[in-house]
């Protein structure tokens, strides 16, 4: 599963919830992929 951290307030979110953000900050978050 992929995953998002807020660099800002450390909150990990779950890929999918930034879909349904209308404009994400790229900067504000710090990817990682689950390898396949």
């Amino acid at each position: 599963m992929d995953s998002a951290q807020d660099k800002i307030t450390g909150e990990i979110v779950e890929a999918e919830q930034l879909w349904l953000i209308s404009e994400v900050d790229k900067n504000r978050y710090a990817f990682t992929f689950a390898p396949l």
